[in-house]
């Protein structure tokens, strides 16, 4: 892994380049006048499952106890 020190405005003008070197693995640090940036890949994250329709749905016996109602069970 290389590690490549690029000044802000280079980094604008080749950023499809700039980005390409970072997720190679290669370290690259933007310089801002006396910052430093450090561009790092990240990969895409894992999807989020289908859930069927009425997975959370809750039963009226659960919703009277969450809103504290009394049902016949508990009169």
């Amino acid at each position: 892994m290389a590690v490549a020190t690029i000044r802000f405005s280079q980094a604008k003008r080749n950023f499809a380049r700039v980005a390409a070197r970072a997720k190679r693995g290669d370290t690259v640090v933007l310089r801002h006048g006396s910052d430093e940036f450090q561009l790092i890949y990240q990969p895409p994250a894992e999807p989020v499952p289908h859930r069927p329709a009425g997975f959370f749905k809750l039963s009226p016996q659960d919703l009277a106890e969450i809103n504290g109602a009394r049902t016949d069970e508990t009169a």
